[in-house]
């Protein structure tokens, strides 16, 4: 009885959870989708895109670690409150210089900057002072009675101890940084940016199908609710936008309205609305041949009424798995519109932005897997939406049947 009552979502889920690659692309998509909200809660390189640059340190190897000497300048501290921490990230207004050794020499802490190389003979000086505290550049740092007194940048007066303030630095402010996959040729965390820019990716899956679906239910609605020259010339654009690849007009229509976050999303979701208009202007060509239908309309009920209330709830299903397909389709052309150098701007990073800048280390040996693994990370992403969209094209199939390219 209780399979009888069921209702054909529930059937649907059912028959969902049953596909086993498709349970998998979900719960990687879901892992995706928090990582990319909550990645500067994940990331080592908390800074806003995990840009912090140190070029001493790059084009490190995985798993690269060293000490590095945080200190804190002349700049004056910022400091974000909690939602802008985990979705914004923390600006930079410290310094982390890579040493490979270090000695207190007076009120200075004297450190010999790190080279890969391992000769490096540079040395440089901070006052310990500065190093804890940021502090006013036009104000002097007073030695007496074996402290150091001196006005920070948010114009507080302060003493400090010698001995306490060399000892805080060597527990505090003398880190050991460790680089799981690396640095690229900027010294930036590549772990970092690799997670980082899953942002990108899902934000531009997530609005472009939204503006797709928006654009193609519109179109679609006008072409099955009113006939003749309207639905010719209706259909007439979509085959006209059908037959030109939608990577090229992506192109176009980057080039026509530039650079940028807003730019992408218009310019891919203007290209993925024809096949949700398609199954729209069907599914109500369609459903107007019922006679349910024909009784709706002689008992006076508008004709936006029967789209919502009896043609939109069946027609669900295909434009569900359109919107899968869509949305794999989406992250795909962005990468390539990134790799082009047309897509969004290069300071964010993007899986795409990724493979561009490291294309030429892909025959170097030791240095390949700067361009292999944002490229891996596009394809399990694509593979995922694309079981899941399989999935539900099993799941919704013993109630309709749905093409979908």
């Amino acid at each position: 009885m209780k399979t009888r009552n069921e209702s054909g979502s529930k059937k649907a889920w059912r028959r969902f959870r049953k596909n086993r690659l498709a349970i998998i692309g979900l719960f990687f998509i879901i892992l995706i989708s928090l990582v990319a909200t909550f990645c500067y809660v994940i990331i080592p390189d908390r800074t806003p895109e995990a840009g912090r640059i140190c070029l001493p340190i790059s084009n490190e190897p995985p798993g690269f670690h060293v000490t590095m000497l945080h200190v804190m300048g002349n700049k004056t501290i910022l400091i974000p409150d909690f939602v802008s921490k985990v979705f914004l990230g923390v600006p930079a207004n410290d310094i982390y210089l890579p040493i490979s050794s270090y000695r207190f020499e007076g009120t200075d802490i004297v450190v010999k900057e790190f080279s890969s190389a391992g000769d490096s003979s540079l040395e440089s000086r901070f006052n310990i002072a500065n190093v804890v505290y940021s502090i006013r550049p036009e104000k002097k740092i007073i030695e007496r009675n074996g402290g150091l007194f001196f006005e920070t940048s948010s114009g507080e007066v302060a003493e400090e101890s010698i001995n306490d303030m060399q000892k805080i630095i060597e527990g505090q402010y003398l880190v050991e940084k460790k680089f799981i996959l690396g640095t690229d040729r900027f010294g930036r965390d590549v772990f970092s940016r690799l997670l980082t820019g899953t942002r990108v990716t899902m934000l531009v899956g997530v609005i472009s199908v939204l503006i797709s679906l928006i654009i193609g239910f519109f179109v679609g609605f006008l072409a099955g609710i009113f006939r003749g020259k309207i639905d010719q010339f209706i259909l007439w654009i979509i085959n006209v936008a059908w037959s030109v690849p939608a990577f090229l007009l992506v192109i176009v229509i980057s080039i026509v309205f530039g650079k940028g976050f807003i730019q992408t999303f218009i310019a891919v979701g203007c290209t993925l609305w024809v096949p949700v208009a398609q199954i729209v202007r069907a599914k109500i060509l369609n459903t107007y041949e019922k006679e349910y239908i024909s009784s709706a309309h002689e008992l006076g009920i508008s004709k936006v009424t029967i789209f919502f209330r009896h043609i939109l709830p069946p027609g669900f299903a295909p434009v569900l798995i359109v919107a899968v397909a869509n949305f794999s389709a989406s992250i795909l052309i962005e990468s390539g519109l990134d790799f082009l150098s047309i897509g969004v701007q290069s300071v964010v990073p993007t899986w795409g932005g990724m493979i561009k800048e490291n294309f030429g280390y892909i025959m170097t040996s030791g240095s390949a897997y700067l361009t292999i693994l944002p490229g891996l990370a596009i394809i399990l992403v694509s593979m995922a939406l694309t079981f899941v969209g399989n999935g539900l094209r099993t799941a919704f199939d013993s109630q309709q049947q749905v093409s979908v390219q």
